[in-house]
């Protein structure tokens, strides 16, 4: 039977069923949990560094303060997990579902979540610097607080733009409404935005904010990346 403080270390649990396990502050480094049934399991402050989650089940599971830094949760179920403040630097969250999962102040720097499901979840004050979304979704998401300096957008997410456009609104009613249009228009692309008859001034901050955020190859649209360099210019 496993119990809290538990050493681990490169432990191979290959399709465990681990379900409402207590692993509190359990040492998993570099730990093999392929297909592991995580289910509701305490994980508090564990140490997962460097482990192999992927296609695992983590449902419902404790994760506050766990150590993930470069693991792999490859297509990994993280659905209504709780991982506040959590460190996932470096981790691998390619495709995994994040459906109404709490990253509260969690670190992912440098993750890459690649259509990774993050439907309603919550990314309050979270780290997401040179993080990669490409493809993310991010419907219904609380971006609150979130930072997102250096990383790679996914452009098509309505979420995404807004929260980026709010926070940078400050008290000017003007660009609030305008992050708010972008939220509660989502049958709307960027040509239709593009379109809008919007004072030259909130164009040109609009534009000036989103454009900091162009990564090199990245989605940006051609009509984002048109207006930016004469904003340039």
């Amino acid at each position: 039977m496993i119990e809290p403080y538990a050493n681990l270390y490169r432990a191979n649990l290959t399709r465990a069923d681990l379900y409402r396990a207590n692993l509190v502050m359990a040492d998993l480094t570099d730990a093999n949990l392929y297909r592991a049934n995580l289910t509701d399991a305490n994980l508090y402050r564990a140490n997962l560094t460097e482990a192999n989650l992927t296609e695992a089940n983590l449902t419902g599971a404790r994760l506050t303060g766990v150590n993930l830094t470069g693991a792999d949760l490859f297509m990994a179920d993280l659905t209504r997990a709780n991982l506040t403040e959590a460190n996932l630097t470096g981790a691998n969250l390619t495709g995994a579902t994040l459906t109404g999962a709490t990253l509260t102040g969690a670190r992912l720097t440098g993750a890459t979540l690649t259509e990774a499901d993050l439907t309603w979840a919550n990314l309050s004050r979270a780290n997401l610097s040179r993080a990669n979304l490409t493809e993310a979704n991010l419907t219904g998401a609380n971006l609150t607080g979130a930072r997102l300096t250096g990383a790679t957008l996914n452009w098509a997410s309505h979420d995404l733009v807004s929260a980026i456009l709010f926070g940078a609104a400050g008290d000017c009613e003007a660009k609030r409404q305008l992050a708010g249009l972008v939220i509660i228009s989502r049958d709307w692309c960027w040509p239709a935005f593009a379109s809008l008859d919007l004072d030259i001034e909130l164009r040109a901050w609009a534009v000036s904010v989103l454009a900091t955020y162009i990564q090199d190859g990245d989605t940006a649209p051609a009509i984002l990346r048109r207006a930016a360099s004469k904003e340039v210019a």
